[in-house]
């Protein structure tokens, strides 16, 4: 029969499959209070990043109710159920960041996941036949470098570093060297690594666009000086404006000046009477 953890108010049928306990999308939903759907819309959304067998397993409802009788209603009894592990839950509700989430996080992983009786920890030196197996090695390996895949070549090495640096901080020994029993928390480590993941703000623009973007920036430049060849055409056209309407009144002035000087010349070339009389003489 299967057990009942109240988390948030809320009692959950503790569901196990594969020797480790996951929850519906349902329950995630009733225990953060959040509207019928909410988790499923997440998983849908962000499926690609979900790894079938670690965050997730599909089964039908006949395998969940041999095992865990009562613990799927019987609208679910016909269909196939998303059942989600601790990993898989962690990376589902991490658009859930208000103080409930926080605090219903806490609740789930520390009175569901993780409350079951657990043997005594032993030293980490441990035989070889207890350790990892080379395919539980690899599942391992195939978390991290599918994440670091996600990320531009310079920075896949140090993803990956920090990933195995994380294994080995929890464990205090290398991953091929970590006891078999720990395997579905290594697991839940190294999806968390990559759940945190956080993609460049920026990419580099392609190579395609950058000629674009010189013909851009050339535009601007062209545009800028266009507009300072039109102020200094402006500039001219006024001052050519002010000088026209400036010439009649200097063309009269000139010509008067010339009028006067004029006179002034044929007045002292031309003989007065008396010259005129002593030259007779």
């Amino acid at each position: 029969m299967s057990s009942i953890v109240k988390i948030n108010d809320t009692d959950l049928q503790v569901i196990e499959f594969q020797g480790q306990r996951v929850v519906t999308l349902t329950m995630v939903d009733a225990v953060h209070e959040r509207s019928k759907g909410t988790a499923g819309r997440n998983f849908r959304e962000h499926r690609a990043r979900f790894v079938e067998g670690v965050d997730f397993f599909i089964a039908s409802s006949d395998e969940i109710r041999r095992n865990n009788p009562g613990a799927i209603p019987d609208a679910l009894r016909r269909n196939d159920v998303i059942l989600i592990t601790e990993a898989g839950y962690t990376m589902l509700v991490k658009p859930f960041n208000d103080d409930l989430a926080w605090s219903v996080q806490r609740q789930l992983v520390n009175s569901y996941f993780n409350n079951r009786p657990v043997a005594p920890r032993i030293a980490y030196a441990v035989g070889a036949r207890d350790t990892l197996t080379k395919a539980e090695q690899d599942e391992l390996r195939t978390i991290l470098t599918e994440g670091a895949e996600r990320l531009p070549l310079k920075q896949r090495g140090a993803f990956l570093t920090r990933g195995w640096s994380k294994l080995k901080a929890h464990f205090k020994v290398s991953y091929r060297e970590i006891p078999r029993r720990e395997f579905a928390e290594a697991l839940s480590i190294a999806s968390r690594h990559v759940a945190d993941l956080d993609l460049p703000q920026a990419l580099p623009a392609p190579a395609t666009l950058q000629p674009l973007e010189q013909a851009l920036q050339s535009m601007h430049l062209m545009a800028g000086s266009v507009a300072d060849l039109a102020a200094t055409v402006n500039a001219l056209m006024s001052e050519r404006t002010a000088s026209a309407r400036a010439s009649p009144r200097g063309a009269r002035k000139g010509e008067a000046q010339a009028g006067e000087s004029a006179r002034a010349s044929v007045k002292t070339t031309t003989p007065s009477k008396e010259q005129r009389t002593s030259h007779v003489e």
